[in-house]
């Protein structure tokens, strides 16, 4: 059995540091940039959410498998699906945490730049296919806690490495 880069590890890191290196108006687009699975995600969420105003949370969802069978060899593709949760927030003013001012882009621009700036190749072996955005509307009880937040969901896909596996000599139907 033989193994292409990459694993997991290396390509969660890879999509943080682009979304950390991130820029908007001479400054990092993304106060914080933080990485979660789903068995722990309400309690960080509400963490991030109350101290920081653009926050991105990088959500590995579950990873699926691609098979390919040629002849006795199995190829096996991983893709990987991970949502960015991310987060602009404007003291009492949602249209601005929306739309954007002067001194803050908005949710819809952030996406925007995030979608365009992480689709494509993300390392040698693996890249970035855009699946959906939606908005994320948060429940009254935290809307009265977090005033002017907006937040979106980018669905993604980390499709890259590869594991080829030989099947033997007998005959496979």
């Amino acid at each position: 059995m033989s193994y292409t880069a990459p694993t997991t590890v290396p390509a969660m890191a890879a999509l943080r540091a682009k979304l950390v290196a991130m820029q908007w108006n001479a400054a990092a687009l993304f106060e914080r940039v933080e990485l979660f699975d789903l068995r722990d995600l309400e309690p960080a969420l509400d963490e991030v959410l109350s101290f920081s105003n653009r926050i991105c949370c990088v959500i590995h969802e579950r990873t699926v498998y691609e098979n390919f069978k040629e002849g006795q060899v199995l190829r096996t593709r991983r893709i990987r699906h991970v949502t960015l949760l991310m987060s602009d927030r404007v003291y009492a003013n949602r249209q601005s945490a929306l739309a954007g001012t002067v001194t803050t882009p908005g949710i819809y621009a952030i996406a925007d730049q995030v979608d365009e700036a992480v689709a494509g190749l993300l390392m040698p072996g693996c890249y970035v296919r855009p699946v959906s955005g939606e908005s994320v509307e948060l429940r009254d009880a935290k809307r009265a806690d977090l005033p002017g937040r907006e937040c979106w969901t980018l669905s993604l896909d980390l499709v890259g490495g590869q594991t080829v596996r030989n099947l033997g000599t007998q005959p496979i139907p």
